[in-house]
């Protein structure tokens, strides 16, 4: 909403932080994306470089037991190793400080499986379109062939539309609700897509 409408718009937004020498790094496989951001890096002096399956930083994730689940989780760590690393200079932390780190995340309400009785319940906060592509894809990920019951709730501003788009079809059933705050959507809205 306040970064802009498109894809290539949102780093546009985010470049007031660029500064002259600090290194600038991204995981985006979008190319308009990638082309904006290398523009404006080297406008502003940054080095930039993009964290992809080829990168050693990839590769060393690999091969660390990273809880969290989801490909998307591995390109997340991924570059949050490479962030780690770029910044040693000024924060010295060792491969295994990083190791340690990642094997030990935890992050409430990303696909957080519970157990409830004899169920398993996925707790997710995807607010957005990518989140909600990688919410579908880990659920085929981790349920193989199963279909789920659908709770969901949604704040006004966020797209409820690519939400209903990416989920519902995978699952049995939908229940939409309200969200008890003042930004929530009207879930009759919600369940017209």
């Amino acid at each position: 909403q306040w970064l802009g409408g498109t894809l290539p718009a949102i780093p546009r937004g985010k470049a007031g932080i660029l500064k002259p020498g600090v290194p600038v790094l991204t995981a985006t496989e979008d190319h308009e994306v990638w082309e904006v951001l290398d523009r404006m890096a080297r406008e502003k002096g940054s080095p930039i470089r993009r964290i992809l399956p080829q990168d050693p930083d990839f590769a060393a994730v690999r091969g660390i037991h990273v809880p969290l689940l989801g490909e998307h989780q591995v390109w997340n760590a991924a570059l949050a190793r490479a962030t780690v690393c770029a910044v040693r200079a000024s924060l010295p932390v060792s491969d295994l400080d990083v190791r340690r780190g990642l094997e030990g995340t935890r992050w409430d309400g990303r696909f957080d499986v519970r157990e409830l009785g004899a169920r398993k319940v996925v707790l997710d906060g995807a607010h957005n379109l990518p989140a909600f592509q990688a919410l579908s894809a880990t659920l085929r990920q981790e349920f193989p062939g199963q279909r789920f019951g659908l709770i969901l709730g949604m704040l006004a501003d966020k797209d409820a539309r690519g939400a209903a788009r990416e989920l519902v079809p995978g699952a049995a059933r939908t229940l939409v609700v309200p969200v008890h705050t003042g930004r929530a959507g009207d879930p009759k809205e919600l369940a017209g897509y």
